[in-house]
């Protein structure tokens, strides 16, 4: 398994990486991780990496399965770019489907039951050099790149493109500096009343979210950059994880940051990393225009 959040946190190719994911995830999950440890994060990072490296001499075949949001599609973005740089094993093949029959909205594998996953298993294609290799461009602090990719279409791996799109509307908006998963979450707020974190989780994978690509951790940690300063008239942030049906609802600043009215960045939340974009609140940063499907430097 390798279950790297890279459509969460910093992805960079300096020396430095491992540390920076490693204090990522001790800052961002520390309940989740029953009081996770910075060295004993950081040593499984790199016990990863080392077994990623051993797989070609491990097995004959690997095969790849993907489901088609960001949080896989970026994790294939890393294996491909491990495996054009290095050594390869003998068979090296990709199961990728972004719908199935029968499903009312297909969000992945972990839908299907074990005869389905049978039939997907002939649908396997061999992993090219010549498939894309868009590491480099995850990975820069200019999303500009990345984007680019995105918009060719993505050709020889097709249900890239999608997953690209979203993770790049993670970016701060140039209408309102929101993420899109922030963006939506309020708009379920603002309908009113008290909403459940387990509840906008919900109704987020119905229909409002393009592209569903996190769980409620993932939610989460989303909406811990909304807590100083609040854009909820509640907590959204229990301090246990278990507690995933702490309530909350929309304030009176939300809707106006909602409305364009205000600019969430004036409110100097947390800084925020999207790929190797490091977004800081009161400095010169990129942002994501939808419209034109790119992202602009802002000062």
């Amino acid at each position: 398994m390798h279950a790297i959040p890279y459509c969460l946190g910093p992805v960079t190719t300096g020396p430095d990486r491992y540390e920076l994911m490693a204090r990522f995830l001790v800052d961002t999950f520390p309940d989740a991780h029953g009081g996770l440890a910075y060295r004993r994060e950081l040593e499984g990072l790199r016990r990863g990496e080392q077994r990623l490296h051993r797989t070609a001499g491990d097995y004959e075949r690997v095969v790849l399965w993907m489901e088609h949001d960001s949080w896989d599609q970026l994790v294939l973005v890393r294996l491909l770019a491990h495996y054009a740089n290095g050594k390869r094993p003998r068979v090296l093949e990709l199961i990728a489907a972004d719908e199935f029959p029968g499903s009312q909205r297909y969000i992945g594998l972990g839908q299907l039951p074990s005869e389905a996953l049978r039939l997907l298993w002939p649908s396997r294609k061999p992993v090219t050099p010549a498939q894309l290799n868009a590491w480099n461009a995850l990975a820069s602090d200019d999303p500009q790149p990345l984007a680019t990719i995105a918009r060719s279409g993505t050709p020889a791996l097709p249900i890239m493109a999608s997953a690209l799109h979203r993770h790049l509307r993670e970016l701060p908006s140039v209408e309102n500096v929101l993420r899109l998963t922030q963006h939506l979450a309020l708009q379920i707020l603002s309908e009113g009343g008290a909403f459940t974190l387990n509840r906008v989780w919900h109704l987020l994978q119905t229909e409002p979210e393009p592209l569903p690509w996190i769980g409620d951790l993932g939610l989460l940690q989303s909406n811990r950059c909304t807590k100083r300063p609040s854009l909820f008239s509640a907590g959204f942030l229990p301090r246990p994880v278990r507690a995933h049906f702490f309530s909350s609802s929309a304030s009176p600043t939300s809707a106006a940051v909602l409305r364009g009215e205000r600019d969430w960045h004036s409110l100097r939340p947390p800084s925020r990393w999207v790929g190797g974009v490091h977004n800081q609140p009161g400095v010169a940063g990129w942002r994501w225009d939808d419209a034109k499907h790119d992202a602009v430097f802002q000062q």
